[in-house]
């Protein structure tokens, strides 16, 4: 009896800025170009893999950033963003949501601590209608945080 594996869902990183321009005007952004900026990011404490992979992938674009505010919930970084106390990097499925005062820019580049991949291993046939629902359903959330 043989499985599938693969990519269900990659949701990647981006940037969330106040929506006042400069910055927020652009299409996309590369991560150097928030070099300068301060940021909000998760809690080192509470949500350290994400707070890692986000250092990780500012310090890889060349820069330590300067993270002024942390919290554990999205909706509160996006909050404090809306506040203007600096701009943030978040799951696009996440930023989707949307949040009155901020942008979403997806961040040009290709590495991987960008990345979040969710891999599923299921039945190459006969799958039941619960896996096929959750298949279904993920990759339109894929497709949601890409666009």
């Amino acid at each position: 009896m043989g499985g599938r594996a693969g990519d269900v869902l990659v949701d990647r990183l981006c940037a969330v800025l106040p929506d006042d321009p400069p910055l927020a005007s652009r299409r996309s952004i590369p991560l150097a170009a928030l070099a300068r900026e301060r940021f909000v990011s998760y809690s080192a404490d509470r949500v350290p893999a994400f707070h890692q992979r986000i250092v990780g992938a500012c310090i890889e674009a060349g820069f330590q950033p300067n993270i002024v505010q942390e919290a554990a919930h999205i909706y509160m970084i996006m909050a404090l963003v809306a506040g203007r106390l600096g701009v943030a990097l978040i799951p696009g499925s996440a930023a989707a949501s949307g949040h009155r005062g901020v942008v979403r820019l997806p961040i040009a580049g290709s590495s991987r601590l960008l990345e979040t991949r969710i891999d599923v291993v299921h039945p190459r046939s006969g799958a039941s209608a619960a896996v096929v629902n959750v298949l279904s359903h993920c990759c339109r959330r894929s497709s949601l945080a890409s666009s």
